[in-house]
């Protein structure tokens, strides 16, 4: 199955760029049924990568969530996932030409990446990585989703007093888009504060494993852990 992976990789990248060009062609040429289309193969595309995942899964005997490649397979499975619920919850299947250059973007990385599978290091063999990565993948799945929707919102702006605008007549309101970015980074939020707060303690478990101070080999690093931690948590609440 592992020689699987890359075929799988490069049709699902094909669908995923089929995908933008038929909704590129009917952004511009307004046609219903080609914009019909290209969500049916955004669904192909959603096959092969759900495939490619099931693979991986199988391959490594466990989430595929150990390494850059898994995680960007997983990313862009939640990428597509959340448009598809969007497209399918409120008819924005016009989003489709902004959020798919993402999508292949990292599909293209994707395929020139090593498959190859390693064992995870020692120190990140617990449960709370397959915890703490899925919390990191709905987080940023949601949050690429919403800048997709915030760059429409954006562009139909700009173009609200031009009635004529291709933007202003194939997108949604401005209430509308505006209502999906929030809902998209709401979801998303509490899924990155949980990441990010783990990021924290994991560092400071890590650290402590490193370095080893202090009598019990834990209190110089707890200590150095906590003034490092206080000094970076406002950096850390910005992003």
């Amino acid at each position: 199955m592992e020689k699987l992976q890359l075929p799988l990789l490069w049709f699902m990248l094909a669908a995923y760029v089929g995908a933008l060009v038929v909704y590129a062609f009917s952004f511009w040429s307004r046609n219903q049924k080609m914009r019909t289309l290209a969500t049916k193969i955004v669904y192909i595309g959603l096959a092969l990568n759900t495939l490619g995942l099931v693979i991986r899964t199988a391959l490594i005997g466990g989430l595929p969530l150990n390494n850059g490649f898994e995680f960007g397979l997983s990313f862009v499975f939640a990428v597509v996932v959340a448009y598809v619920i969007v497209e399918k919850r409120f008819h924005l299947s016009a989003i489709g030409i902004f959020i798919m250059p993402v999508v292949v973007v990292i599909s293209i990385w994707l395929v020139s990446v090593d498959l190859t599978i390693q064992p995870v290091m020692p120190a990140l063999r617990s449960y709370w990585l397959a915890v703490h990565v899925s919390a990191a993948v709905v987080a940023y799945g949601s949050f690429a989703l919403s800048f997709a929707v915030s760059v429409a919102y954006l562009l139909k702006d700009k173009k609200e007093v031009d009635f004529q605008s291709r933007f202003s007549q194939e997108l949604p309101a401005l209430k509308v888009l505006d209502e999906i970015s929030y809902k998209l980074i709401f979801i998303g939020l509490p899924f990155f504060d949980h990441y990010a707060g783990h990021r924290r303690c994991m560092g400071r478990i890590c650290l402590g494993r490193l370095l080893e101070l202090g009598p019990q080999r834990n209190v110089g690093v707890n200590h150095l852990a906590g003034v490092c931690g206080l000094f970076a948590y406002p950096f850390l609440e910005r992003f």
